[in-house]
């Protein structure tokens, strides 16, 4: 008698325990769907959304974003809930990665920012036209959970960016060519493709480009069909990226080849396929000098540095130089003359020369800066002096972002003066407004043109350190995985572009959902170990 109980107990705890498993896997299954619907309106119906043209452009962006936010990350807390709270019941430890963590700590201390901010409306939603309050915050920490958990579809993801930016990236050529296969109301030069101002476009260049830059430098077009489309697009990448008229984009460039460059030494076919980038960008810059002399009325918006990279000089110059070095290694490599091994010291004199270059610009930046080198007007000193004309007005914005937290009480030094509330606290300050009136007058400067010092305003200290962890600790936990994994390159490379790219530029509703996503497309590769053997 007390074994039939005792079996009937057991029966019913393995049925409850195989009915909470289905639950679970049903959950996990609507999460999927939910994640998956999030994702294919931000990656591939978001970057065309243009309802009324350019007019009230980053309005309409923001309420898409908002909108397809909140629908998906509603339905999606029943199922995190569930999953979190079964696991807890049957005795699992939620472990969360260094990432989510430091993900995690930034949400807490924005709502702090908030609950602390004097002006509690702009802080909820955001200066109007930006949208970079709270809300907007809490959705991309949600953003980078949701793909983390639920996402399993990594490649996919990128080959859908890679096909949506190349529509995107060929749009934006033509219209820099003043052709326009798509009216847009208000178009004008600064408006490019179906994104809008140049620097919104740049700033979803410099996060999606480096995808196809990455799998072409890890190899992982390893068909000739494959390889062929992926060079198509790198040329049509790196023409786009060279005239779309933000000088800020050629610092990202610059950057990931930097960085690939030194990471191209773990591998002898790494460097040889970091050659054929470089010949590439020629190939791409020689293209565009010959379209320009074609059609020299055509090329609707210039910088000094798109005019320098095509003159036939200067992308011949690059060109025959890749060649020459491609065809060396390429030689080495086949005869197998070579192990990187015995190359690796110019990766280390390279980082010493960077090292070296960036502590020699430290240098110069502060004795120029001093008041005895206020008045040198030589022109090494005009590129170092922080004056107000100083790389597009930042020398202003930069100033501002520094007075205005250094004026701030010990309190709001800790945790800002609430999301997306730079422009009111800088206005309320007489001097850094007189300053910033009279460089940019009636125009409202909503950001220090400096993500990073825009955010040690709005959300102090403790978020700077919090929002930084979230991108160095996916950084190196994501090169550290790659090195066995390589496709986790590219979410770090990624993530590396965004970074420097916007030590120039700021947070937008165009690029900082995205790098979320590849943030979380990155994560999940490492907590679930989703990949192929390479």
């Amino acid at each position: 008698m007390g074994k039939s109980r005792h079996n009937k107990s057991t029966s019913k705890i393995v049925q409850k325990t195989d009915s909470l498993k289905r639950l679970r896997e049903l959950a996990y299954s609507y999460g999927q769907i939910v994640t998956y619907a999030y994702l294919f309106l931000m990656i591939m119906i978001f970057p065309f959304y243009v309802p009324e043209g350019y007019a009230n452009l980053g309005d309409n962006k923001y309420y898409f974003f908002k909108v397809a936010g909140a629908v998906c990350f509603g339905m999606l807390i029943p199922a995190a809930v569930f999953l979190t709270a079964s696991k807890k019941e049957e005795g699992y430890k939620i472990k969360l990665s260094i990432t989510d963590k430091a993900v995690f700590l930034y949400s807490v201390v924005i709502i702090l920012s908030y609950l602390c901010s004097e002006w509690k409306a702009e802080a909820f939603w955001g200066a109007e036209g930006w949208y970079m309050g709270m809300v907007s915050q809490i959705m991309f920490a949600a953003a980078y959970f949701a793909v983390s958990r639920f996402c399993k579809k990594i490649e996919t993801c990128y080959t859908v960016l890679l096909g949506v930016s190349s529509i995107v990236f060929l749009l934006g050529l033509l219209n820099r060519f003043s052709i326009y296969p798509i009216h847009l109301n208000g178009e004008e030069p600064g408006f490019i493709s179906t994104l809008g101002n140049i620097n919104w476009f740049c700033s979803y260049w410099v996060v999606v480009f480096p995808i196809g830059i990455v799998l072409y430098w890890i190899g992982r077009a390893d068909t000739k069909f494959k390889k062929t489309g992926l060079i198509i697009y790198l040329l049509l990448g790196f023409m786009i990226g060279i005239v779309q008229g933000s000088s800020s984009g050629f610092l990202a460039l610059g950057a990931v080849f930097l960085i690939l460059f030194l990471l191209s030494f773990q591998a002898a076919d790494k460097l040889l396929r970091w050659l054929g980038l470089v010949l590439l960008f020629a190939v791409s810059a020689l293209f565009i000098s010959i379209i320009k002399s074609w059609f020299p009325q055509a090329l609707n918006y210039s910088n000094g540095m798109e005019e320098w990279l095509t003159k036939y000089e200067v992308g011949l110059v690059i060109f025959i130089a890749a060649l020459f070095f491609y065809a060396i290694w390429h030689y080495l490599l086949r005869k197998r003359q070579v192990t990187m091994q015995k190359m690796r010291w110019i990766r280390n004199a390279a980082a010493l020369l960077i090292l070296a270059a960036a502590f020699t610009a430290v240098v110069l930046f502060i004795h120029f800066n001093h008041q005895v080198q206020a008045e040198d007007s030589s022109r090494l000193a005009s590129f170092f002096i922080m004056d107000e004309d100083w790389g597009n007005g930042r020398g202003t914005t930069w100033k501002a972002g520094l007075e205005a937290f250094r004026d701030m009480p010990l309190f709001k030094k800790l945790l800002g003066v609430g999301p997306d509330c730079f422009y009111l606290y800088a206005y309320s300050n007489w001097d850094i407004a007189t300053s910033l009136y009279n460089v940019f007058g009636d125009a409202r400067l909503t950001n220090a043109h400096n993500e990073w010092l825009t955010v040690l305003v709005n959300t102090g200290v403790c978020g700077i350190l919090a929002y930084a962890a979230i991108f160095l600790t996916a950084i190196f936990r994501q090169l550290k995985e790659a090195r066995i994994r390589s496709i986790l390159f590219v979410s770090a490379i990624c993530i590396f572009s965004y970074m420097m790219h916007n030590m120039v530029s700021f947070q937008q509703v165009i690029c900082t959902p995205l790098i979320f996503i590849i943030l979380g497309l990155g994560e999940k590769q490492i907590q679930e170990k989703i990949f192929k053997n390479d």
